[in-house]
C-alpha cells in the first residue's frame, strides 16, 4: 500500500498497540482468553469483527476508532466511464462499498457524520485523469489526536462506489482506516482490495485473473472467488475464504484460517505464524499434499498425488493444522 504516507502508518501502528495494551489491562487477551479455534465456532475473540458480545456488534477495534453517529450528510459524484480501463481509489478515513449498477457511470456516494464545512475535520474527494486511469482520492485533515484525547472517536465516514455492469477493467481500493465490503458480483480484469486498519468483507462473487486481498491489521472473509492467481493476506486478523478456484497464497501472521478451495490449478500455499490453518478441498481433486507444523496437530484426511502438477501446502508455525474433504 505504497500510497500510504508515513504519517498515516505510524498512527495505524500506535491505535493498534493501544488497542492491544488495553485489552491485556482487562483481561481479555491472556491465556483463558482463546478458546477455541475459528472451525466449528467463532474465536473466543475478534480484535477487528463484531464477534464478541462485549463489543456490541461494533468490534474491538471499532469501538475505540470509530462512533455511532448517524450520517448527517451526502453528496454523489458521477465520472464517466468512457476510454477507462482502471479504476483507482485512495482514502485515507472512510469505509468503502462496492456494487453494480445500471447506470452508464460511476457513481460515487458520500456520507459522513461530520459537517463538510468543518474546520476541524476536512476531506475532500478529488479525481485525475491519466490515459485509461480513473483515480479517486479522498483526502483531508483532522484534529484528532491521540496523544490529546485518548477517548477521541473518527467521524463515521462511507463512500459507496456503485460500478456500470458493463464495466470490466481493473479495479484497486485502498484505505488505511476503514473497511472494505462488497454486496455485489464482480467480474473483472484485476482486483486489489486494501486497507491498513480494517475488515474486508465480500459477501457475493469475484472473478478476475488476479485477485489481492490485504489488511495489515484487520480480518478478511469472502464468500466465493475465481481467479487465474491470487493473493489473500493479513498481518493480524483471521482469513475465512467459503469457496474459492484458482491457485496463489493465503496468509496471516497472527491469526486463524478457514479455506474452503472447490478447485486448485497449480500451486496453494496457506500459511499462519500463530493460529489454526483448517483447508477443505473438493472430493476427487487430484493434488499432492505437504503440511509443516512447528507447535500443533496435524490432521490430514484426503488422498494424495504424487504425481500430481497440483499442490497444496499448509503450514503453522504455532497451532493445528487440518486438511479435510468439503462435506
Amino acid at each position: 500500500m505504497k500510497n500510504i504516507d508515513t504519517k498515516t502508518r505510524i498512527l495505524c501502528l500506535v491505535v493498534v498497540i493501544l488497542v492491544l495494551i488495553s485489552l491485556i489491562a482487562h483481561g481479555m487477551i491472556g491465556k483463558n482468553s482463546y478458546k477455541a479455534p475459528i472451525f466449528g465456532r467463532k474465536p473466543a475473540i475478534s480484535f477487528f469483527s463484531g464477534n464478541h458480545e462485549e463489543t456490541n456488534g461494533n468490534g474491538m477495534l471499532s469501538k475505540y476508532l470509530k462512533n455511532s453517529e448517524p450520517f448527517a450528510n451526502s453528496k454523489t459524484y458521477k465520472y464517466s466511464v468512457k476510454d477507462i480501463d482502471k479504476l483507482s481509489v485512495d482514502a485515507n478515513l472512510a469505509d468503502i462499498s462496492v456494487k453494480i449498477s445500471d447506470s452508464d457511470e460511476i457513481v460515487v456516494l458520500e456520507r459522513t457524520s461530520a459537517k463538510f464545512s468543518s474546520s476541524k475535520y476536512t476531506q475532500k474527494l478529488t479525481y485525475t485523469k491519466n490515459g485509461g486511469t480513473l483515480r479517486l482520492e479522498d483526502r483531508g485533515k483532522n484534529d484528532w489526536s491521540l496523544s490529546k484525547n485518548l477517548n477521541a472517536r473518527l467521524p463515521r465516514r462511507e463512500l459507496e462506489i456503485a460500478i456500470p455492469k458493463g464495466y470490466t477493467g481493473k479495479l484497486s481500493i485502498d484505505t488505511a482506516f476503514g473497511d472494505i465490503s462488497v454486496n455485489s458480483d464482480l467480474s473483472l480484469e484485476d482486483i486489489k482490495f486494501a486497507t491498513e486498519l480494517g475488515n474486508i468483507n465480500v459477501d457475493s462473487k469475484l472473478k478476475s485473473k488476479k485477485l489481492k486481498l490485504e489488511a495489515n491489521a484487520g480480518d478478511i472473509d469472502t464468500n466465493q472467488f475465481e481467479a487465474g492467481s491470487y493473493d489473500i493476506a493479513t498481518d493480524m486478523g483471521n482469513i475465512s475464504i467459503s469457496a474459492s478456484r484458482g491457485h496463489g497464497k493465503i496468509e496471516t501472521s497472527m491469526g486463524d484460517i478457514e479455506a474452503k478451495l472447490g478447485g486448485i490449478d497449480g500451486r496453494v500455499n496457506v500459511s499462519t505464524s500463530m493460529g489454526d490453518a483448517d483447508v477443505q478441498i473438493a472430493r476427487g481433486l487430484k493434488l499432492n499434499v505437504e503440511t509443516d507444523i512447528s507447535m500443533g496437530d496435524n490432521d490430514v484426511n484426503v488422498s494424495l498425488d504424487v504425481d500430481s502438477n497440483n499442490e497444496l501446502k499448509v503450514e503453522s508455525s504455532m497451532g493445528d493444522v487440518s486438511v479435510n474433504y468439503l462435506d
